[in-house]
């Protein structure tokens, strides 16, 4: 009789020097893993690309270009400032202007304050001191005059409705207000703020992009 029961199959010998090797990456204790009962059927298709996956973390680990805490549960992006709160705020009394590659000047009520991508939790956990494709977004769509469409002309990597999720928390969370900051996408058929948005530092931009000193 065909005994239809499955158990999880024993480590491979890949996993366990993977593992190894990671941990030392990141000088840490990897935190514990679950095991998750798959159909062979099923494993047969997911295990091929899970290993190629883990290798492609492994070597970008050891030769520098990937931070293991990128990868790590903790590393959940969340700002280290944020703006002074203003009681009962709203997004349409907000302005943010990108006055250089790595800061934004946010104004509210008569409050300024400014900050850096990885003040607000935009830095990349991948790379030291550079941006992520969220911050990449939101000047995106400030040189659209305020609203980024699908026809527009834009780095298609920026295109990302998760993206627009991931800048929705943190943003809530810099100005402390829990309205959506972003307009309905169905209704208006872009990704449109509803605070003003400017990049001044794109503007004095000349068409060569080099930086242009207004007279």
């Amino acid at each position: 009789m065909r005994n239809n029961s499955w158990t999880a199959p024993k480590e491979t010998t890949f996993w366990a020097r993977f593992r190894d090797r990671l941990a030392g990456a990141m000088d840490t204790e990897i935190p514990q893993t679950a095991n998750i009962l798959v159909k062979p059927k099923h494993r047969m298709v997911m295990q091929p690309l899970l290993e190629d996956q883990a290798r492609v973390i492994t070597r970008e680990i050891e030769d520098g270009t990937l931070r293991p805490s990128a990868i790590l549960s903790r590393s959940v992006k969340r700002p280290t400032t944020e703006f002074p709160p203003v009681s009962d705020l709203r997004w349409g009394e907000v302005s943010f202007d990108f006055f250089s590659d790595d800061s934004v000047k946010i104004v509210a009520r008569g409050t300024s304050k400014v900050f850096r991508f990885s003040d607000m939790g935009f830095a990349d956990g991948r790379k030291d001191d550079r941006p992520d494709c969220q911050w990449e977004l939101l000047r995106e769509i400030a040189r659209h005059h305020g609203e980024l469409k699908w026809s527009d002309k834009a780095p298609a990597r920026v295109k990302d409705g998760a993206k627009i999720k991931a800048i929705r928390k943190l943003l809530k969370a810099v100005m402390h207000i829990d309205d959506d900051p972003f307009e309905p996408y169905p209704k208006v058929k872009a990704y449109k703020p509803r605070f003003e948005i400017t990049d001044s530092y794109y503007s004095r931009q000349g068409p060569d992009g080099n930086h242009h000193i207004e007279d």
